[in-house]
This record gives structure tokens, sequence and C-alpha cells, in this order.
């Protein structure tokens, strides 16, 4: 026999909690990192609220506590472990104090093993936590990692257009100065030999090809 009313109360309160954060998920604002630390120290609180009625340090779910302190350190900075630790530890260390014993059972091998199948099934669930949302983190940081190599690259790559670009460009205005005294100078030289028809004709070629060179520089 346990408190039943009291802990679907908290299970209830926790799960309205978890509605309106996948809400507040949906919005376009960041989630800032003290809000990640309300988010853990709620579930601590119920989490602790929940053990007090059902043995408190003694009972073997307690455990579950180290689950946020491992997940913070996966994600966030040390500070914020340290806070989440500390949210943490003082509610384990109240728990050791302040608690609704459990009812034992009559015998005390039942109650070993009672404790046994609580501790199997604290461990189950603490190994299917940290294995779903440490692997989910690990995706997220290898995602943001292939970003910032792409990110990396796409500036490299960039930098050397930009290079290039002021490369070519520099040697266009080098060649646009010579190209624009031949073109300037050739008019002249066919007018003053103009009796010579196979110099003018040269002449002309020559104006041509400057023509082409400076419309290709363009």
């Amino acid at each position: 026999p346990i408190p039943v009313l009291p802990l679907l109360a908290g299970i209830g309160l926790l799960a309205v909690f978890a509605m309106v954060a996948a809400w507040r998920l949906t919005q376009p604002w960041p989630v800032q990192e003290w809000e990640a630390i309300g988010h853990i120290a709620i579930d601590t609180l119920v989490l602790g609220y929940l053990l007090y009625f059902t043995g408190g340090a003694n009972n073997p779910f307690v455990t579950l506590l180290l689950v946020p302190i491992a997940l913070s350190a996966a994600a966030l900075s040390g500070r914020t472990v340290l806070v989440v630790s500390a949210c943490a530890g003082v509610t384990y260390a109240t728990l050791t104090q302040v608690h609704v014993p459990l009812p034992l059972a009559a015998e005390p091998a039942r109650s070993f093993r009672l404790h046994v199948i609580g501790t199997s099934v604290n461990f189950a669930i603490m190994a299917l936590l940290l294995a779903f949302f440490i692997s989910r983190l690990a995706g997220v940081l290898r995602r943001q990692q292939r970003e910032v190599q792409q990110v990396r690259e796409r500036a490299l790559r960039d930098e050397g257009i930009l290079a290039i670009a002021t490369q070519a460009a520099g040697a266009a205005h080098e060649l646009n100065t010579p190209l624009s005294t031949m073109r300037t100078l050739l008019p002249e030289l066919r007018r003053e030999y103009a009796s010579d028809a196979t110099l003018t004709e040269d002449l002309a070629l020559l104006e041509g090809q400057v023509d082409r060179c400076r419309t290709i520089l363009r």
C-alpha cells in the first residue's frame, strides 16, 4: 500500500509541464540555458516529491536523480552542471531525512526480493534513458560539426574565388593601359601611312586585334 493519489498528482503535474515544454519548443525564439536549468530543476523536484512518498533515499529509484546530471554534463556548461548537481544533491540529502517509509513485507526475503526487482527495473530505465538521450545529443553534435565544416569549406572556397577575382581584376587593369595606348596610336599610324596599302591593311588587322583584347578584358 502506497499513497496513490499524491503520486498521481505529481505525475499529472509533470505531464502538464511536459506539454507546456513541448509547446515552448515550437516557438521561434531559441532555448536559453537558464530555461534548461529550470526544466531540469522541475523534473528533479517532482521526482523528489514522488520519492518522498515512496521511501525516500531507501527507494532504489533514487538513483534516477543522476540522470539529469549526466544529461546536463553532456550538453550544458560546467556552471550549469554544478547547479544541477547541487539541486540533485539537496534533493537526495532531504530524502534521507524526510520521507514516508515504504511498508515492508511480512517476510524479510520478500522485501529483499522486491528491492532487487526495483533495482533491476531502475537499471533498465536508466540505461534506456541515457542511451536514448546521449545518442540524440551525440547526433546533434555530429550534425553541428558537419555544418561547421561545410561553412568553413565554403569560406575557404569563397576566399579562393575572391583571390582569383582580385588577381584577374589587377591583371585586366594592368593590360588595359597598354591596349589603350595602342588603340590611340594605331589610327594615327594608319592615317600617316595611308599610301602604303599593305601596311595600312596590317595596321587595320592589328587595331581589330586590340579591340578584341579590350572586349575579352571587359
